[in-house]
């Protein structure tokens, strides 16, 4: 049992504080006990039990005292969040892409019988000497045995193609954009930006809630009272008259 008279810090177990940090995060009881290190099993009761303590809910709001916003902060953050669009974290940049192209069998053959001329009369230019020479020529020689193989596949079917590199085109590629990702997860404007195998998985917070949110700000709505001990909801569900889910997922 805690003593009246010891500082709330003091009174709070190694879990009962980090249910403090994780319950402030949506206001979740049972996520928040989960993630606290409580069972899964008995979280929603733990949950349920930790808000109705009383040395708990005044941890709880200094936390919330302490991460809250002013008025103006408040209502520029639900603004940006109604603004936010995955777009805008997206860079268009130029690329240089290969493309490829089907090209006679022929014309490949040509083309190994050119760069080992041109191999050749650069070894005679250059003077190439010792290492670099037999380098030279078992490159040479590798080139040579290609052409031959070709010639042999050639003689078999006159008319063969092959699917080959081509020119080099420049393109334009979406590039997601890390470092506004991380400012804007600073910021408040994105719920979660979690790296994985197959790509960055950003989840935004719901713009439909955060506009209903403005609406309520703008007197269009009549005000709600919140109640921070409501389990299940986000920060954004309680601001707004709507259960919506408070987030869209994305991979990319």
């Amino acid at each position: 049992m805690a003593r009246e008279d010891e500082p709330i810090e003091k009174q709070l177990t190694d879990k009962e504080r980090r249910f403090v940090e994780e319950y402030c995060i949506d206001f979740n009881q049972t996520q928040a006990a989960i993630r606290a290190g409580y069972s899964s099993k008995t979280a929603h009761a733990i949950g349920w039990e930790n808000l109705r303590k009383p040395y708990i809910k005044i941890a709880i709001d200094d936390r919330l005292n302490e991460l809250s916003l002013s008025a103006a902060e408040t209502t520029k953050l639900i603004s940006d969040i109604a603004k936010s669009n995955l777009n805008e974290f997206y860079d268009i940049v130029e690329i240089d892409y290969v493309t490829r192209i089907e090209k006679p069998l022929i014309d490949i053959i040509y083309d190994l019988e050119e760069e080992v001329k041109f191999e050749e009369e650069f070894a005679r230019r250059a003077g190439l000497q010792d290492n670099e020479l037999k380098s030279h020529h078992s490159q040479q020689q590798s080139r040579r045995l290609k052409i031959i193989r070709l010639q042999m596949e050639l003689e078999k079917e006159p008319l063969a193609k092959r699917i080959v590199d081509g020119p080099i085109e420049k393109r334009k590629v979406a590039e997601l954009n890390m470092i506004k990702l991380v400012e804007a997860k600073e910021s408040g404007r994105i719920k979660t930006v979690t790296p994985g195998q197959f790509g960055t998985k950003v989840e935004l917070y719901a713009a439909d809630a955060a506009l209903r949110d403005m609406a309520k700000i703008h007197g269009l709505y009549a005000p709600q009272k919140l109640d921070h001990t409501s389990d299940g909801k986000s920060f954004f569900e309680l601001l707004s008259e709507s259960s919506h889910d408070p987030g869209i997922s994305t991979e990319s």
